[in-house]
């Protein structure tokens, strides 16, 4: 299965930012490494899709987005982002709980994390962000 968005290389454009995915029992587990371009967030919606249709079986999920490097995304990718949030939910794929893990110096932390935080809102999707990954574990578990 894959699980990574090295896969999905764009004809034109070389892909900003990587992502890899595993599942951990009932956790979807992302490393997400930007600074994150439009052709990653395509890559990306192919990946989540073929990769949750793979295990939604053994649904619903949490995740955990653990971002490194950078979480810096245009405008544009943001707006992406949120377009896929509504084409997962309305697909019944939408995970029961997001945690973010963004650690406050990481670049583009204060623009990203608030229009990310906009866009679960906007489908009714519980999500967090959290400077540590054991404290997204911890909300995780107190989530289910």
């Amino acid at each position: 299965m894959k699980n990574t968005t090295d896969h999905y290389q764009q004809d034109q454009f070389r892909l900003h930012g990587r992502v890899e995915m595993h599942l951990n029992g009932q956790t979807i587990c992302v490393n997400a490494c930007g600074p994150f371009n439009i052709e990653l967030t395509t890559a990306l919606a192919t990946l989540e899709g073929e990769f949750l249709s793979n295990v939604a079986s053994q649904g619903p999920f949490f995740e955990i987005v653990t971002f490194t490097e950078s979480v810096l995304a245009s405008p544009e990718v943001m707006a992406a982002h949120g377009q896929l949030l509504v084409m997962l939910k309305g697909a019944g794929l939408a995970h029961k709980a997001t945690a973010y893990v963004i650690p406050e110096n990481l670049e583009g932390a204060a623009f990203t994390g608030p229009i990310a935080a906009q866009n679960y809102a906007a489908v009714d999707w519980p999500f967090k962000i959290f400077q540590s990954l054991e404290d997204a574990e911890q909300w995780i578990k107190s989530m289910e």
